[in-house]
């Protein structure tokens, strides 16, 4: 009988942690709250968007694939937990749980997409940090955690700490209340250390300037999206605690304690949070005994909402303004020398504009409470925080969001994610997928899971696990795939009769075109809303400006694919190379031209956008090449990118007498055809029926593949244009479509 009440006193609490978790901003099924709407502040659409989109999954949707304990006599976890990652990873995805235990980590871990490390609990799960930095040798090697392009992963429910035994001697890490009492940040002492200072590197301080300890322990870089950390305890870092690097987007940094850091110096060193990312909701958070909590370099429409802050809040290297904080306590202790919410010194940047703050409470060091009204404060030109409005938000929040409900009213609906595929993956001709859904329901069952391709339907499960294609006589829409571009639809329907859809696409692409946009040659880049194109010479100084149109060396740039739509640009009178000078990342920043192109600030990536074309540089995707206010022969520059700014669209046009892709014929094979120009059927003559053929397009998209009946082609879907005929021995051939 006794062990039946524990059983049942055990499923009261699961039950109940679960509602708990059901109420948390950040899960699954928020959405904006239109009804609360102030059209003062049309950013609040945006802030909606903030954080993993459709919410953390909860705990219960995500499958355990791997279970880890401490091994005793085992120095270095870390290898055991990448392995589990890695097994986890190459499955579809799912969690690797870590057994209650201290785990001593000397090795970096790399994240990977769809897997979550997750520990038994947060206060019995500690990860002991013995990692050393190794010097510029190894820059990658100085995170713990390191998440490059990675989607749809977290950390859940575990303890960090660094060991920074320094000969033989736990340095101290000065990361407690009373181990400040002096007012500057320049001049903070330690009770145990008082000739020490800690917040910027001296040559004399004896243990802060220990360079093999700046460890960070988390770094999000590249385009990761989707992931978060959850429920976790992070102390003393080596060195910074949280970065999450631009073009990252759509992370949530979620009941997380941040405190203290060993390396406090120059150059990035004591961070808390660096947030240079989009979209990032940062919820619940405590972040006390650091540097700085920045908003910086690059970040918009980025949310902090209900966090602690013990440091000041920084907006000091070129964010690029819309952030918000609200109802959030900041709290700047005595001893820290910037303003509670700062911008730094002149040389560090004007802070972007339309920053928000509403609604916190705010105590600025000595200098006592701040902003305690009811007004939305932002900075002015002079970098001081100032009101934007003096009445409130007109429904008492800028962060406006509330539960979604099903059929049902109280419903919750239910959690779908794919596993085994990611958004945007790219496959080679003939592949086969075998798509996993993930569905769970909060409050319920799941009573049955659909997929649907490119909307044709393909089957229904019943029963976990909800899988397709795996079977051989079953779900052929899925083998064999053609050239083309999918998309994929699952619908999870709960016993209440609520639905949650998720979507995602793929491409299916011939390794023989890569899928490039722009076929290698030399162009003259064409303003759309001008007849004036870009060029760069040397009397303006190798800037890249808008001219009147010239058949000139200056004003024509060659285009060499460098994989994935990425290019280098490069002005064929000047052999310089398109470029956002010393890589800065924002708006207004002038482009122009460099002697080489090893950076990734000098290459730029090709979207199509429409019938034209838009370029990011690749350091800085937020922003787009664009045409400064449609201003006429004046530089060009970056700015936010949007796919509606015509200032952003350009025409790519063939240069006379370049090396132009459309009349390469084979002279070898003499393949003639005709009528070209055509309209419905081409005939073809110098090759023999049954031959594999392939049509493209002038971009490089296949849109027909088959084998020949006779020696004749129909052709009359395809739009007028400019095509290739492609043979199974390399020939092509050029023909149009009128």
């Amino acid at each position: 009988m006794k062990t039946k009440n524990h059983f049942f006193v055990a499923i009261i609490i699961v039950l109940l942690s679960n509602i708990s978790m059901a109420q948390q901003v950040g899960d699954p099924g928020w959405v904006f709250d239109e009804s609360k709407y102030d059209n003062r502040f049309p950013a609040m659409r945006e802030y909606a968007k903030a954080g993993v989109q459709g919410g953390i999954p909860y705990r219960s949707s995500n499958p355990i694939k791997q279970t880890l304990s401490v091994i005793s006599g085992d120095s270095d976890m870390g290898n055991n937990i990448q392995s589990a990652i890695n097994t986890v990873a190459n499955s579809g995805g799912g969690v690797v749980l870590l057994k209650n235990g201290t785990y001593p980590i000397g090795s970096q871990i790399m994240m990977k997409s769809n897997v979550t490390l997750r520990g038994e609990s947060k206060n019995g799960v500690l990860l002991e940090v013995f990692m050393r930095f190794q010097g510029s040798s190894e820059p990658k090697k100085k995170e713990v955690f390191f998440w490059k392009n990675v989607q749809n992963a977290g950390l859940e429910d575990f303890s960090m700490i660094y060991n920074a035994d320094y000969q033989g001697k736990q340095m101290f890490p000065l990361d407690h209340d009373w181990a400040f009492n002096y007012f500057s940040a320049y001049s903070i002492r330690s009770q145990n250390y008082p000739n020490e200072r800690v917040y910027h590197d001296r040559p004399n301080f004896k243990y802060h300037t220990v360079k093999n300890i700046d460890v960070i322990y988390i770094r999000m870089d590249g385009n990761t999206k989707n992931c978060w950390i959850d429920n976790c305890n992070f102390r003393d870092s080596g060195s910074a605690h949280l970065i999450i690097s631009n073009p990252s987007k759509h992370i949530t940094i979620r009941n997380t304690l941040v405190r203290g850091a060993f390396q406090k110096g120059n150059n990035g060193h004591g961070y808390g949070i660096n947030c240079s990312g989009t979209y990032v909701l940062m919820v619940k958070n405590t972040v006390k005994n650091v540097r700085h909590w920045a908003i910086q370099q690059g970040a918009i429409y980025n949310v902090v909402y209900d966090c602690h802050s013990e440091t000041d809040m920084n907006f000091h290297q070129g964010d690029l303004g819309l952030n918000l904080i609200e109802k959030s306590k900041l709290h700047r202790p005595y001893w820290h020398l910037w303003d509670v919410i700062g911008t730094g010194a002149s040389y560090h940047g004007d802070p972007g504009q339309g920053n928000m703050f509403y609604d916190n409470d705010v105590i600025d060091g000595s200098r006592g409470k701040k902003y305690t009204d009811k007004k939305v404060y932002t900075f002015n030109r002079d970098r001081k925080v100032v009101p934007m409005f003096n009445t409130p938000p007109k429904y008492g929040t800028l962060y406006a969001m509330k539960r979604s409900g099903g059929n049902g009213g109280n419903n919750q609906l239910p959690i779908v994610s794919f596993l085994g595929i990611a958004d945007g993956t790219q496959l080679p001709t003939g592949a086969s997928i075998k798509p996993v859904v993930n569905a769970s329901d909060p409050d319920g069952s799941i009573a049955n899971v659909k997929l649907y391709i490119n909307n044709q339907f393909i089957r229904q499960e019943n029963v976990a696990p909800y899988e397709w294609g795996h079977i051989a006589n079953k779900d052929e829409q899925l083998k064999n795939l053609e050239d083309g571009t999918y998309t994929l639809k699952t619908e999870a329907t709960d016993n209440k009769g609520g639905k949650t859809t998720k979507t995602l696409s793929f491409k299916v692409v011939n390794s023989d075109s890569g899928g490039q946009l722009i076929p290698n040659g030399t162009y003259f880049i064409n303003s759309i809303t001008s007849d004036q194109r870009l060029l760069s010479r040397v009397p303006e100084n190798h800037n890249a400006i808008m001219h009147n149109q010239g058949n000139y060396s200056d004003q024509k740039w060659i285009f060499t694919h460098l994989g994935d739509n990425l290019y280098t640009i490069k002005n064929k009178g000047t052999n310089r190379y398109l470029e956002v000078p010393y890589a800065k990342c924002g708006n207004g920043n002038n482009v122009a031209t460099y002697t080489s192109a090893g950076g990734n600030h000098q290459k730029w990536k090709a979207i199509k956008n429409g019938s034209v074309y838009s370029f990011k540089p690749v350091h800085c995707q937020n922003v787009a090449l664009d045409r400064a206010a449609g201003a006429i022969n004046a530089n060009v520059h970056t700015w936010g990118y949007s796919a509606t700014n015509n200032n952003q669209k350009w025409n790519i046009t063939l240069s006379s007498g370049s090396r132009d892709v459309t009349k390469e014929t084979s002279k070898e094979n003499k393949i003639d055809l005709y009528p070209n120009p055509a309209t419905e059927v081409i005939r073809i003559h110098g090759i023999q029926s049954n031959t594999r053929v392939k049509v493209l397009d002038f971009y490089g998209k296949i849109v027909i593949t088959t084998e020949l009946n006779g020696n004749s082609l129909n052709v009359d879907k395809l739009p007028s244009g400019i095509y290739f005929l492609h043979t199974e021995k390399g020939v092509r051939t050029k023909f149009i479509i009128e």
